[in-house]
């Protein structure tokens, strides 16, 4: 499909086809992605969510959960993080090629996590490559919504476009 840079995309999920279709659940997609997100996250989850792409240079996806329950909400997406990009990671993380290592090479152990970064002033948690480069990265732009990304600027397009949709309305 031809989309025009820094557009929005959203993807709609659904079981079935043709008028049958219904889309899916938060709770199913992610049960159909096999995501070991933590239960206390799942039950604070309304059932709509929106999976999408940034159009950039290199397309940049992003999935936004809806909340009532933001204490448990924060406290699961903090517990989730150990498993986050092996979960999300076929979705949203390119493949890489493939290094293979010599019986010589030292292999480190790669024990990445999230840390505390600010997105535009906002309160964001990251996680980054041994390069300092976002993987992932998830914020709270206001109580009831999680927006999970690759990438700050689509963070901050994502987070903007949510901002202007209150306004006029």
């Amino acid at each position: 499909e031809n989309v025009t840079l820094s557009s929005i995309l959203s993807l709609k999920l659904v079981d079935g086809a043709g008028e049958t279709a219904k889309p899916i659940t938060t709770k199913v997609f992610l049960d159909r992605i096999n995501a070991s997100a933590p239960n206390e996250l799942v039950r604070s989850l309304s059932d709509s969510f929106l999976f999408g792409i940034h159009a950039q240079n290199v397309n940049e996806p992003f999935l936004i959960l809806k909340t009532g329950y933001y204490q448990n909400a924060f406290a699961g997406m903090l517990a989730w993080e150990s498993t986050l990009e092996e979960d999300l990671g076929a979705i949203f993380i390119p493949p890489s090629p493939t290094e293979y290592a010599s019986p010589n090479d030292l292999i480190l152990d790669r024990s990445n996590s999230f840390v505390d970064i600010l997105v535009k002033n906002r309160d964001t948690r990251a996680l980054k490559n041994s390069e300092g480069q976002i993987v992932f990265l998830y914020s709270f732009p206001d109580k009831n919504t999680i927006v999970i990304t690759t990438n700050a600027d689509t963070l901050q397009k994502i987070t903007d476009r949510l901002f202007a949709e209150r306004l006029v309305q």
